[in-house]
């Protein structure tokens, strides 16, 4: 979100009023009106009324007026700045970039313009030219502060810390007491696991401003952070790949350790090239960590300041009752846990920092010791249970998990989350027909939940039950009529039984409820491809889902196989390729690509994406015997 300011400054015009600089006795000499006077009059009358309309919240009178100043004084940099912060306050931020753009144009370092440039371009996330317009600020304007924080932000978002740290490095020596900015060379030093700048910065921080507590969590969580080295990740690796490459061997064990030191990650599945990771040095899991005592009282140090400062920070009574846990100080750390579950039942934030601190970053043992520790205080609160169970779920102990689910209460908020959860373990463990069971006579004590109908549909399309699957969503419907879930799986599931058009209907109806509803306007795109028709509209489809996910690779795949249907082959390849490049690994994509590159005669790349969709195609894939054939024909013909 770009924070804007009011419109600035206001035209001064001094009224002299008849008799006070001439006296009574001499006649005062008449002005006739001028052109320019009247014109002048009419700019100052728009850009006035500009100002009222805006005080008024009108601002489409606001740009009106402003637009007719514009008019008489088309050249006024001032009058076109002002305009564009009015299409800014409106959020029609492409017309406020054509006139800042403009307004660049004509005066090349007009810091304010140059600002805000950036700050749209950075909106719409085109941080490249964001980055060249802040840079030229700092150029211009050395002691633009937070245009430092901004473009040392953007470095970091672009996973460029070093030039981050260039610019905050710059920063310091313009504002050598701005705290900000040595909190933030912590931040980077400590991501790249330089421990000794990091702890320098951060202490510098402190000494800048005493009373902040991030930079001692910080310090806190710095010395307990295991040694770890960068691995920069590769096309088309995987965890499992990069687990094997540096430690010989890959289990669940090394997955969730390499995950919980890297919090961005939430999937194995969601990592890129380019990216880097921290890859844990110490690998005997679990382990008790061990300190020294001076390091472990400089930690119990930190947190005991934070706490001195703010007794009920529930973020230092989580990380030390941790940290007493891990050192086997258990009855401290029991003291605690106890604290924090008595105080789940009046304060909701102690759940949702629970989740946010830890269940979230896949710290799945910590969630474990703490919601479990908190239980003992508080033994029936359904929200930790729920927790406790999504921790033990995390580290594949189904049978913990299952126990924890079972105690979500009924008619609390996650009692449907526990359930699907039960569900889905039981259906993972190849116990479908158990799940659906369990579904059953859950359905059968709560018949109006929607939700729980939605979840049964998915385990009989598991199993190709689609008339049951049918059967079972249509109630769901008849409970919820405007429910996109259950429209969208009915949708899903025709598909399946090769029922097109009621698939067509279903999916029509899920974009009649929910017109920005991606997965739904992709999956119609994609069926009218499929069936090559209607391809006009398919490519409007897709190409509507692609603003609400725009670099989804499965719907850039869909936008390429619609030019593929429609015989623009060199077009398809394209896209396809920029499909590819977000999901190396997918088996319908790249035979996709193989199939766009045979069509263009381009036969050895089009048997090298063929060969490559059958090695990551599942043997059970009933494409497989077409996929092995067309690799055939071409080796016959000596490609």
């Amino acid at each position: 979100m770009i924070h804007l300011r009011p419109i600035l400054a206001v035209y001064l015009i001094i009224i002299v009023l008849p008799g006070c600089f001439y006296p009574n006795n001499i006649n005062r000499p008449r002005l006739k009106p001028t052109a320019q006077t009247s014109e002048f009059n009419k700019k100052y009358y728009n850009f006035t009324s500009a100002q009222i309309e805006l005080k008024k919240g009108n601002i489409d009178q606001a740009i009106y007026h402003m637009k007719e100043a514009l008019k008489i004084d088309p050249e006024s940099l001032y009058l076109k700045r002002e305009l564009a912060f009015l299409y800014a306050e409106k959020k029609d931020y492409n017309s406020a970039l054509d006139v800042f753009s403009s307004i660049t144009e004509k005066d090349p370092n007009n810091v304010e313009a140059l600002i805000m440039l950036g700050k749209i371009k950075q909106g719409q996330k085109a941080y490249e030219d964001a980055i060249l317009a802040y840079s030229k600020v700092i150029a211009l304007d050395a002691k633009q502060h937070d245009i430092y924080l901004l473009l040392g932000g953007l470095y970091i978002e672009k996973s460029e810390p070093s030039k981050a740290l260039d610019v905050f490095n710059q920063m310091i020596q313009h504002f050598p007491d701005f705290y900000t900015a040595y909190y933030f060379l912590g931040k980077i030093y400590m991501e790249q696991g330089n421990v000794t700048q990091a702890e320098k910065q951060f202490k510098k921080t402190l000494k800048l401003n005493a009373d902040l507590l991030e930079p001692k969590f910080e310090l806190a969580n710095l010395y307990q952070t295991e040694k770890f080295k960068i691995y920069t990740v590769k096309p088309s690796d995987t965890l499992k790949k990069i687990s094997v490459r540096f430690y010989k061997k890959y289990n669940k064990g090394i997955e969730r350790r390499i995950l919980s030191l890297n919090h961005g990650i939430k999937s194995p599945d969601r990592i890129k090239a380019g990216q880097k990771l921290r890859m844990p040095l110490t690998l005997l899991h679990p382990k008790k960590v061990k300190f020294s005592s001076k390091k472990k009282n400089k930690i119990i140090q930190l947190y005991m300041d934070i706490l001195a400062d703010e007794p009920k920070n529930i973020r230092a009574t989580m990380e030390l009752g941790y940290f007493y846990d891990k050192m086997n100080m258990k009855p401290d750390a029991a003291k605690l846990y106890i604290e924090l579950g008595k105080r789940s039942k009046d304060e909701v934030a102690v759940v949702i920092k629970l989740f946010n601190q830890y269940l979230d970053k896949n710290q799945f043992d910590a969630t474990i010791a703490i919601a479990e520790g908190a239980l003992k205080g508080t033994p029936n609160n359904s929200d930790l249970h729920h927790i406790a169970g999504l921790a033990y779920a995390g580290i594949e102990n189904k049978e913990k998990a299952l126990v924890h689910f079972n105690q979500v209460s009924e008619g609390t908020r996650f009692y449907e989350d526990s359930v699907v959860h039960t569900s889905y373990i039981y259906q993972q463990d190849n116990q479908t027909d158990q799940a659906i069971a369990y579904l059953k006579n859950i359905i059968d004590k709560h018949p109006d939940n929607a939700e729980f109908m939605l979840f049964l549909g998915s385990l009989y399309e598991d199993i190709e039950s689609y008339d049951q699957a049918e059967k079972i969503l249509k109630k769901g419907l008849s409970i919820d009529k405007k429910n996109v879930k259950l429209h969208f799986r009915l949708g899903v599931v025709y598909d399946k039984w090769d029922k097109k058009p009621e698939c067509i209907d279903s999916l029509k109806r899920v974009i009649a409820i929910d017109p920005k509803h991606a997965n739904a306007l992709n999956y119609l795109g994609y069926t009218y491809a499929e069936l090559g028709k209607n391809l006009d509209e398919a490519e409007r489809l897709i190409l509507e889902a692609l603003k609400f996910k725009p670099n989804d690779g499965y719907i850039t795949d869909s936008l390429g196989w619609v030019y593929y249907k429609k015989g623009l082959f060199k077009k398809a390849i394209e896209i396809l390729e920029k499909a590819v490049s977000l999901v190396p690994d997918d088996p319908t994509m790249l035979e996709h690509l193989g199939d766009a590159h045979f069509k263009l005669n381009n036969k050895p790349d089009a048997l090298k994406f063929y060969k490559l969709s059958l090695k990551n195609k599942n043997e059970k894939e009933n494409s497989k015997e077409t996929l092995e054939q067309k690799i055939k024909d071409l080796t016959d013909q000596g490609f």
